[in-house]
């Protein structure tokens, strides 16, 4: 539970920021605002699919090795 914590912290601090920014720009000039928090919800959902597709690919890579480290103990004893 801590580790999922820790993975989601810095996707959850980036929304934070990108909510304060919307906001003062949603006082300021409503539709730089709009275009502002549509932007970052983007990139927030393209930055979180990205990392899921590597921590994928690198969950496959691991298991992988260790199926080729495994067939290396069954040969060399």
């Amino acid at each position: 539970m801590e580790e999922n914590l820790k993975q989601h912290r810095g996707s959850i601090l980036f929304l934070v920021v990108i909510f304060i920014i919307v906001l003062a720009f949603y006082f300021v000039d409503k539709d730089l605002g709009k275009i502002f928090g549509i932007t970052g919800f983007f990139v927030w959902f393209l930055r979180e699919y990205l990392k899921n597709w590597l921590d994928k690919d690198l969950e496959e890579y691991k298991y992988k090795l260790s199926i080729e480290s495994e067939r290396d103990k069954i040969k060399y004893r």
